[in-house]
């Protein structure tokens, strides 16, 4: 019966910390709503065991009001300042994990739009690069300017496709990469060399979609 009446106590003064805070420059109106609260406790729970005393029995007779209260302020004090100091480290310790969500959820936006930017990034040059040397390509050489014309859709496609994608396998940004180089391959012809060389296991490692894409731009570059 002792534990039991903890529990409406116990949820009164959570509820009275969350309201009232103790902290850094706001200090005194807390303490004081606190204070008010603790001692308004001590004294329901001295009530409450006048209350209920016939049915449990903590005392063959019934003392007297204030010998309750007194008894109430010497066993239950320091154990709901206890309490209080509990309950500001648990709203602290609630405060701390909501400011690291807040700070993930901010890097996760500043992710966000930095691989936007990168998805929006197929450089201007390389673009009209690729259109001029397929116009070209269309008066002497059709089937290397339909390859060509073929790359670049897939290039453009995949990078429309992606453009809510935070994370993609490595396997596809490969092969984004393949198409934007065979474009590359056609206009530059034997001045651009590539070699590959991919370690096993990792088709399935995620990466920011477009992130190998710029690379190699400036690689050819």
């Amino acid at each position: 019966a002792s534990a039991w009446l903890w529990i409406p106590l116990t949820m009164l003064l959570l509820w009275c910390v969350r309201r009232f805070p103790i902290e850094r420059g706001h200090v005194v109106a807390p303490l004081l709503a606190t204070c008010a609260v603790i001692l308004g406790l001590v004294a329901l729970r001295a009530l409450a065991v006048l209350a209920f005393n016939p049915w449990i029995g903590w005392y063959r007779e019934p003392p007297a009001l204030a010998d309750v209260l007194l008894t109430s302020l010497a066993n239950n004090l320091l154990l709901l300042w206890l309490m209080v100091g509990a309950a500001h480290a648990l709203l602290y310790a609630a405060r701390a994990r909501q400011r690291e969500r807040q700070a993930e959820q901010l890097q996760a936006a500043l992710a966000d739009a930095r691989l936007q930017a990168l998805t929006a990034q197929l450089n201007p040059h390389f673009m009209f690069n690729a259109l001029n040397s397929i116009a070209e390509m269309v008066h002497h050489d059709a089937d290397a300017a339909d390859r060509m014309l073929v790359a670049l859709g897939a290039l453009l496609r995949s990078s429309l496709e992606r453009q809510s994608t935070r994370t993609v396998p490595l396997r596809e940004e490969l092969a984004l990469l393949r198409d934007y180089l065979a474009i590359e391959q056609v206009r530059l012809g034997e001045r651009l060399r590539v070699e590959w060389s991919l370690a096993a296991g990792v088709d399935d490692w995620p990466v920011p979609p477009l992130s190998l894409q710029p690379l190699a731009e400036n690689a050819i570059v």
